[in-house]
């Protein structure tokens, strides 16, 4: 992991010809930077630090905004068999396969605007993660692992960090803030034991004797990589020995919790993050895939929603039912929307594209005000005309929910990056209509 540390003269120096030049060269604006200035927005925006924990809910391949939090008119021929339904609150709407999300919206709010350049699944992805274009000369911590870094305990015997389905590695920051992987929710965690034969004494022998052998590399060669990869095989080791590791059991959980998230991998999987919060674990994503539907739309997200659904809205019951809810930030989120058009353009019969332009998220609990709605687009959801947001005022709004601070600098090598990017110059605040 890289430390911070005080810049250098020419450090400073460096930073701004690079910037200078970077400017000439390729000025970056995104569509957000064009909005007027929010009424009050130099007054200090509540809930800062107000999260303990985060979940991610990463809906992975470009989850649509149509029949999920931004439905259109009933009739509209881009809703297709799809409908808008009422919620707990009135006035806001979501599309009728989340009959459950539906109940719970006074503790949601939806950002019903973001926009960004990013169409390609990969592009999208790691912008999404990172706030971050891809770079091929920096690789960029993931939400997960940026949370993880700034809030984390290094001496926990659970990660800091666990994404059940794999996520956005930790980048400049090191792999000591990678993601413990989970691969199926519902099933024993691979390695937690010894193998037949080797018991605790010979497993020990032998993690000393790796230990030794690295440590003489280190001192012979002085190689800065060696610590982050026994620090690795420590804390594997502590995950192993300690009984903290049976949150990562969803089997112990009784019949009418697993029966309120709904008996699926996705369920599951959101009810392990609830456990693992409660054992002391930071940061969770739960990935759930499937939404690239580039045919036959609806059966698909139908499918899709009846495990999102409960498992959503069960997790946010629960937690709200333990009194999780408030210090826990629920981030529910893609890389990027679907078309508005159903079929043509290369898309398949009842098939929506990739569509970046205007597409939704949604947060919950972690100082957020519920039962909100940020931003529309037009009767079409072609386009963004309320409060366009960009990527990195969704991360702004992260990082003011767990007390992070945005605007930290790291060093990527010799590279000054900050946690949040400034396009063009620009800071980009935390999204005010969700804290206030």
């Amino acid at each position: 992991m890289t430390q911070p540390r005080r810049p250098s003269r020419r450090d400073v120096l460096g930073w701004t010809l690079a910037a200078g030049a970077a400017s000439l060269i390729s000025p970056r604006v995104p569509f957000a930077v064009a909005k007027d200035k929010p009424k009050g927005d130099d007054d200090p925006i509540p809930g800062k630090g107000q999260a303990k924990r985060l979940v991610l809910l990463y809906m992975a391949g470009g989850a649509t905004q149509f029949e999920t939090w931004s439905p259109k008119k009933k009739g509209s021929p881009n809703m297709g068999e799809a409908e808008p339904i009422n919620t707990s609150v009135p006035g806001v709407e979501v599309g009728s396969y989340f009959q459950n999300v539906a109940k719970v919206m006074d503790d949601v709010c939806v950002v019903r605007s973001v926009t960004t350049k990013e169409g390609n699944h990969d592009r999208g992805r790691y912008l999404m993660h990172t706030g971050y274009v891809p770079n091929p000369t920096v690789q960029h911590p993931g939400i997960g692992s940026y949370v993880a870094h700034e809030i984390g305990d290094r001496d926990s015997t659970l990660p800091n960090f666990v994404s059940i389905g794999g996520s956005q590695g930790a980048g400049y920051m090191g792999v000591e803030w990678d993601p413990f992987v989970v691969s199926n929710p519902a099933a024993p965690v691979d390695n937690l034991t010894p193998p037949p034969g080797i018991d605790k004494r010979r497993r020990d022998s032998r993690l000393s004797l790796l230990d030794r052998l690295n440590r003489e590399f280190e001192g012979d060669r002085g190689d800065d990589a060696v610590a982050p990869h026994r620090n690795m095989f420590e804390r594997a080791k502590r995950l192993m020995d300690t009984p903290k590791n049976r949150a990562f059991d969803v089997s112990e959980e009784p019949d009418s919790i697993q029966k309120l998230y709904g008996q699926t991998t996705f369920g599951k999987g959101c009810i392990v993050a609830r456990r693992l919060l409660e054992a002391g674990v930071k940061v969770v994503e739960v990935v759930q895939g499937g939404w690239d539907t580039h045919n036959n739309e609806h059966a698909a997200v139908k499918a899709l929603a009846e495990a999102v659904d409960p498992g959503l809205s069960g997790l946010l019951r629960d937690l709200r039912d333990r009194g999780l809810l408030d210090e826990t930030l629920v981030y529910w989120f893609s890389e990027f929307g679907r078309t508005p058009a159903l079929g043509g353009g290369g898309n398949g019969d009842g098939g929506r594209g990739h569509y970046p332009q205007a597409f939704s998220v949604a947060f919950a609990g972690g100082g957020i005000k519920g039962g909100r709605v940020v931003g529309a687009t037009d009767p079409d959801g072609v386009a963004c005309t309320e409060r366009p947001v960009a990527v990195q005022e969704l991360h702004a709004s992260i990082c003011h929910s767990m007390g992070v601070d945005q605007d930290k600098v790291y060093f990527a090598g010799r590279r000054p990056v900050r946690l949040v990017d400034q396009f063009g110059g620009v800071r980009f605040p935390p999204i005010r209509e969700m804290f206030v």
